[in-house]
């Protein structure tokens, strides 16, 4: 039996929560549902960061903050509820005076996401009557179903946003 090498327990939790946002956003897109089991690793993985880290009291008191006011914003009808659980399990992946940034970020993120399906609404993608739909390339395809789904009124998947907001501000964090 070969012992596993020694790597810091950060580096192995932050790309496994990163794995499981990336799943969560996938399957946001194709549903506009955030299945709870990513939410709750990604705050598992956030604890584990935040009391390896010391600033676990700070941390689990700015997450808790940011769900009584993303609480409000789904009350309003603004975000839905898988938003507001990975939004705030993804405030225990950074650092507590990191979280302004994490939100700028989700913010920036779900505006450039929403112009995109502003776009989508008035695209006419002419049907390609060589090809049967079913053969079309996944990305081809999937631009027609988002598409027809912005012409209907169908909400953004702000799991992606999340997503590419919590990537930036690690990301960045490590960076600098």
């Amino acid at each position: 039996m070969t012992a596993l090498p020694s790597l810091p327990v950060a580096a192995m939790v932050e790309p496994a929560a990163f794995l499981a946002l990336l799943a969560g956003a996938r399957r946001d897109v194709l549903t506009r549902t955030i299945p709870n089991w990513v939410s709750g690793f990604v705050a598992v993985a956030g604890l584990l960061l935040r009391s390896l880290a010391g600033d676990l009291v700070l941390a689990l008191a700015a997450a808790l903050l940011s769900v009584s006011g993303l609480w409000v914003l789904w009350r309003c009808g603004m975000l839905g509820g898988g938003d507001v659980k990975l939004i705030s399990a993804c405030a225990l992946l950074v650092a507590p005076g990191r979280l302004p940034s994490l939100l700028a970020a989700i913010v920036i993120s779900g505006g450039a996401l929403g112009v995109a399906y502003l776009l989508l609404r008035s695209l006419r993608l002419p049907q390609v009557r060589t090809v049967p739909a079913r053969h079309a390339r996944p990305l081809v395809r999937l631009v027609r179903i988002e598409a027809w789904r912005a012409r209907r009124g169908v909400g953004v998947p702000y799991g992606c946003a999340i997503t590419a907001g919590a990537l930036a501000v690690v990301v960045g964090a490590g960076s600098g």
